[in-house]
């Protein structure tokens, strides 16, 4: 699998998606569907990070379909999915945000807010800083 998901952290309190090589939206949708096990059984929210520096490819597949299916399966994770934060994603970001304005034409003037950056450190920066702000 091109996609795998593991625990960042030993206290399971951030998951990491590894994004290798070629990959495949049926391997995207797997890794979630583990992510999502992976939640339940920690039973409270978790920090995603996106790690897509080892990747530069993106499915040819309907994109759009894809993309749609991912959003409705992650509103199902509402209760155990907390900060999602992408690193070096540019590419694979500018798509999904084209995309996502495409299927959502009355918002395509509001700025969708997508956390990224460039580094795995600053992933956890970034993440550290957004639940030291949550906790004042």
């Amino acid at each position: 699998m091109s996609v795998d998901v593991i625990w960042d952290d030993a206290e399971q309190t951030m998951l990491r998606y590894h994004y290798a090589g070629e990959w495949s939206w049926g391997d995207a949708f797997r890794s979630i569907d583990r992510a999502r096990g992976m939640m339940i059984e920690a039973g409270h929210t978790v920090d995603c990070i996106i790690d897509m520096r080892n990747t530069r490819h993106f499915p040819d597949d309907n994109a759009v379909m894809y993309i749609s299916r991912m959003g409705e399966i992650g509103q199902h994770m509402v209760n155990f999915s907390g900060v999602n934060v992408y690193v070096d994603a540019d590419r694979f970001l500018k798509m999904v945000l084209n995309i996502y304005r495409q299927l959502n034409p009355d918002e395509s003037t509001k700025p969708l807010s997508l956390l990224h950056v460039a580094t795995l450190e600053e992933a956890h920066a970034l993440i550290r800083q957004m639940r030291d702000q949550a906790s004042v």
